[in-house]
């Protein structure tokens, strides 16, 4: 099963409403989930990553640490940011550090019923 059908079948299976992917470069997984409401996050988000037909999506450039750290001023600029996330898909710097530091940000945005897929090594 690749990442986009996993990711579908998570959401599907668990009625997810919202979707935070971490670590967003080229979208190719980020516009093929089918969750209400999805924000992609990365350092390495490619210039022409939209996808007018998706008006579910943002997408924003900044590092992990910066979104934690800045996300309620980030709320008040960037427009419908949720309280927490269903589905948080982890792909960031793929390192144990990295990865790490990404979920211990991410559990204060979680519910008892949130589920995280995390692709590092």
């Amino acid at each position: 099963m690749n990442i986009k059908s996993l990711l579908n079948h998570i959401a599907r299976i668990t009625n997810a409403k919202t979707y935070l992917e971490i670590g967003l470069k080229s979208g190719s997984a980020f516009f093929d989930v089918s969750i209400d409401s999805k924000i992609g996050i990365g350092q390495e988000i490619e210039n022409n990553i939209f996808n007018a037909a998706d008006i579910r999506s943002q997408t924003i450039k900044i590092s992990s640490g910066e979104f934690f750290t800045n996300l309620s001023q980030l709320k008040a600029t960037v427009g419908s940011i949720p309280e927490t996330w269903d589905v948080i898909f982890i792909d960031d710097l793929r390192t144990f550090e990295s990865t790490y530091d990404t979920f211990a940000n991410s559990v204060a945005y979680s519910t008892d019923q949130t589920i995280w897929i995390i692709n590092s090594t």
